[in-house]
């Protein structure tokens, strides 16, 4: 098997990266110009840098053939590999040769189990990117352009807005729920933002940026028999694919370039082999699908009914099978019987006397069978939220437990992403930060912010944010608050709130006392107590 070597991608790295893909920038308009003042010349050149909305609209329209790598002018039958509880414990008792086929299998499962599919939905939506700060970067200790500041808050702010962040990587956790890892090829731009899904099965782990987020190589062979998605595609792909036609023998896997590449991995602590997350309830799973088709079996038992139709015997003959019925007269009534019984009940003829044979079935046994195994799987996988068959307490705590499985090692991967991608967009971008905050945590997030605020914390914004609105939302609803001075058309009610408590130190003021009929007793003994403290 082949080693896997691990890099750090250093500072000069990703210099001489840039540089590379800009000399491939210069090389291509070469050509293209080439061919424009000669005529003689038949290279054609290769298109021009995709941006991100066309890459949305062609997705959108060949999602389902780029996932399977397929010619988009060619038919598609997709189809899925059934496995056996044989095939899993096989696979499971060597995990790392066996890692191909146990993605296929989570992919299996995604599909075929619901209980499956909603624990990975379950996960992956509880990371919400717009739970963030935006904060500018500067020397607070020299002489500090606010203009330039607000500048480049404003612009990081604006390319935030078309990026549409939380869609564009729910993808990504989906993927990496299900199969720990995801590639994929970031499109930025100045007019939005998109990232195309690149098949796993192409691509490679190899090294670590210095903010801690994954570098991912390509295998580029995949292009010679797919040339047509280079057009599709563009760059950075058709630079890869040109690097390697010029050395297929080393130049097979080429680095994913830093201004597109977005590779997250769930199961951080191993980088080398991509293993499911939760393969250790596939068994559970397989056996939860089998019990299901039992009961859909036993509930097609249930309703099953058998008649039995008897021919009477002459009761004064002694010969054998003397009926009293003729033979094909039961037979004509047999045949009319037949025509109008329903499919979940048979007909026999017999000597003996008419009775029905039922295959009764305890059905409140089996649906508890299969409610209990779903629940003990999301037990022993998290989701305990999913089914709620426990205490308030019991449910906080096992959803605080999910939330730092979901979030503690795909936040800061994203993080480290965004800003990442934004250095080569915008020039000193804002700094980007990703709250610890989870949709079932946003309230208690909310409140803690209020209480931060009161303490003269700069937490306004994001409680701002906290409550729905986006940075830029919040500064022009201020500014169109005070433009239509909203403070005088709308006055609140008086209330102790907004009341003037000028004065409300004197003693007189404050309460009217309640009279001796109306207060408690302990109420009088507090007031007698007063009294005669002075």
């Amino acid at each position: 098997m082949e080693e896997k070597k691990i890099t750090v991608n250093t500072g000069k790295q990703n210099n001489q990266r840039r540089s590379n893909q800009k000399k491939n920038n210069q090389k291509r308009r070469k050509r293209k110009t080439g061919n424009n003042n000669s005529s003689n010349n038949n290279t054609t050149s290769l298109p021009v840098k995709k941006s991100a909305e066309e890459m949305r609209k062609w997705f959108a329209e060949y999602s389902d053939l780029v996932s399977q790598y397929q010619d988009p002018k060619k038919t598609m039958n997709v189809s899925f590999q059934t496995y056996s509880k044989d095939d899993l414990r096989s696979f499971m008792e060597n995990p790392y040769a066996n890692y191909k086929n146990l993605r296929s299998i989570s992919r299996f499962l995604y599909n075929r189990s619901r209980v499956y599919k909603r624990l990975v939905v379950y996960f992956a939506n509880m990371i919400d990117l717009k739970m963030r700060s935006v904060i500018p970067k500067f020397n607070f200790l020299d002489q500090t352009d606010e203009q330039s500041v607000l500048q480049k808050y404003y612009e990081t702010l604006t390319q935030l807005e078309v990026m549409n962040l939380p869609l564009e990587f729910l993808k990504a956790y989906m993927t990496c729920f299900r199969e720990d890892v995801f590639f994929g090829a970031a499109y930025c731009d100045q007019d939005g933002f998109f990232i195309l899904p690149i098949d796993s099965e192409r691509c490679r782990v190899t090294g670590l940026y210095k903010d801690g987020s994954l570098a991912f190589h390509m295998d580029m062979s995949y292009f010679s028999s797919n040339k047509d998605l280079l057009e599709f595609w563009g760059e950075p792909f058709q630079s890869m694919y040109e690097a390697y036609e010029k050395d297929q023998q080393n130049g097979k896997w080429q680095p994913m370039p830093d201004a597109n590449a977005v590779c997250l991995k769930y199961n951080i602590d191993d980088l080398t082999t991509p293993l499911p997350p939760f393969m250790g309830i596939f068994d559970s799973l397989i056996n939860l699908e089998d019990l299901k088709e039992i009961t859909a079996i036993s509930d097609e038992q249930r309703i099953y009914k058998l008649l039995a139709m008897s021919i009477p015997l002459l009761s004064a003959s002694r010969e054998v099978n003397d009926f009293a019925v003729d033979l094909d007269t039961m037979a004509k009534f047999y045949n009319r019987i037949t025509d109008v019984i329903p499919d979940y009940a048979n007909i026999v003829l017999t000597p003996s006397k008419i009775d029905t044979v039922s295959f009764e079935h305890d059905q409140t046994t089996d649906v508890n069978k299969v409610e209990n195994a779903t629940k003990n799987i999301m037990k022993v996988a998290g989701g305990q939220a999913l089914v709620g068959d426990s205490g308030s307490t019991a449910i906080n705590m096992a959803i605080s437990t999910d939330e730092n499985e979901a979030i503690s090692s795909l936040l800061p991967q994203t993080e480290a992403i965004v800003n990442r991608l934004l250095s080569f967009v915008i020039k000193d971008p804002a700094k980007v930060v990703f709250h610890e905050v989870t949709t079932f945590s946003k309230d208690k997030y909310r409140e803690n912010l209020i209480r931060s605020a009161t303490y003269g914390v700069p937490v306004k914004t994001d409680l701002a944010i906290a409550s729905g609105f986006s940075e830029l939302d919040i500064i022009r609803k201020g500014y169109l608050e005070k433009m239509l001075n909203i403070q005088d058309l709308y006055t609140p009610l008086q209330s102790s709130n907004t009341m003037n408590t000028t004065g409300l130190g004197d003693k007189k003021n404050g309460r009217p006392s309640m009279g001796d009929d109306d207060i408690s007793e302990d109420g009088e003994a507090s007031r007698d107590k007063r009294e005669r403290s002075g």
